[in-house]
């Protein structure tokens, strides 16, 4: 999903839950996002793809700073952005749906591990001062499928650079909901946002 998409997402949530105030806050989130994005110009050079999720953080921050500055509630602002987090990744389509169910059925086979595991090996070293770093984690037989620790966290990062790190844990409660559309339990212990020294992701089969 492309940037001019989410935006839509962002707005037409904002204007189906605070009708009233949407235009003026929708507004001033995309100003103080455009803002953002010169603290992100890395990006366009980042051979780490962690980093391409910037931009999106970059787009919940600025409506958190947005909603704070307008003394909205952390559980208000909790809500809104959780609400918009679902839209935008549920599945658009069955078919849709049905490919990240694919990928999920998958994931054990040596190729996919393979792939999983290079992936993740270029996330080692932070591109810049606001980029992530990760660990791939081998999968454990009985316990998870696959794994990974964020052990630099760009979305931390970023909200401490602009005085919002409070906020920051909110963005780790999307981790559940896109394992839940994809058939999978996330197994999860802490997180940097939430005080932890890395954020350890392991993924298992949703249990029916």
């Amino acid at each position: 999903m492309n940037l001019t998409e989410q935006k839509v997402i962002f707005r037409k949530t904002l204007e189906a839950n605070h009708p009233e105030e949407s235009h003026t806050i929708w507004h001033t989130t995309d100003t103080e996002f455009r803002e953002l994005q010169t603290q992100l110009s890395f990006i366009r050079e980042s051979k780490n793809p962690m980093d391409s999720r910037l931009e999106t953080a970059a787009l919940f921050l600025a409506l958190i700073t947005t909603m704070h500055k307008k003394s909205y509630s952390f559980d208000e602002i909790r809500s809104i952005c959780l609400k918009i987090a679902s839209e935008l990744v549920r599945p658009k389509s069955k078919f849709h749906f049905f490919l990240k169910r694919l990928l999920t059925k998958v994931v054990t086979t040596t190729l996919i591990q393979t792939l999983l595991k290079r992936k993740i090996e270029k996330t080692k070293m932070p591109s810049g001062s606001l980029g992530f770093a990760v660990e791939y984690v081998s999968a454990e037989k009985g316990k998870f499928l696959f794994g990974f620790d964020i052990v630099e966290c760009g979305i931390c990062k970023l909200f401490k650079k602009n005085q919002q790190e409070a906020y920051a844990r909110i963005l780790c409660e999307v981790d559940y909901i896109t394992s839940e559309i994809a058939g999978l339990t996330l197994l999860r212990t802490n997180t940097i946002a939430n005080g932890g020294a890395r954020c350890d992701f392991r993924f298992a089969y949703k249990k029916t």
